[in-house]
């Protein structure tokens, strides 16, 4: 008999009563406005996708999402071997190259964040992570000292998400967030 392949996501683990649990947690303020946060992984999370990856190895998206699931926890280098498995098995995935060049930034690797952060750029859709692949890699271009290219790029994730609020199909809280990073340039 065949397993059952398991969708497991960051958050809680899966259950019969809710086998595809949210991998965020929205925090309301008095204000009216929310924020979106990615919650710590759990033990038992981590468990699951290491079984789940020895079953299915061969997983692009398992991989990925146990990457970012390592990196919820502060486990950079395993997070990055995971990232960097998952873009072996899908070389063309956006996401995947972005999560690597969040995670390689974090550890201060920038020439390769930059790098697969800029891959990310060039395999992504507008209306699918643009905003905040730019946002990343101004981040690190910064950090890199390249400033005129990461006030580039901020500029134009700024724009690309004053698009989709306008479009409303973007985050007004994610334009404010960038924009007051875009304003510590001046």
């Amino acid at each position: 008999m065949r397993k059952r392949k398991p969708k497991i996501i960051l958050g809680a683990p899966p259950t019969p009563e809710n086998p595809y649990p949210s991998n965020q947690i929205t925090e309301e303020h008095s204000d009216g406005t929310s924020v979106t946060l990615m919650p710590t992984a759990t033990e038992e999370v981590i468990r699951e996708y290491e079984q789940a990856i020895r079953d299915y190895p061969e997983d692009a998206g398992l991989r990925l999402h146990f990457a970012i699931a390592l990196q919820s926890i502060g486990d950079l280098p395993s997070a990055i071997v995971q990232a960097t498995e998952a873009i072996r098995l899908r070389p063309d995935w956006e996401f995947a190259h972005s999560i690597l060049g969040f995670a390689l930034h974090d550890t201060g690797d920038l020439p390769r964040a930059v790098s697969h952060l800029r891959e990310a750029l060039r395999l992504s859709n507008p209306d699918q992570g643009e905003t905040t692949i730019r946002w990343g890699l101004s981040k690190a271009l910064r950090d890199a000292g390249e400033i005129t290219n990461a006030r580039s790029e901020i500029e134009s994730a700024v724009d690309l998400q004053r698009n989709l609020v306008s479009a409303e199909s973007g985050s007004p809280q994610l334009l404010r967030k960038i924009e007051n990073e875009l304003a510590s340039y001046n």
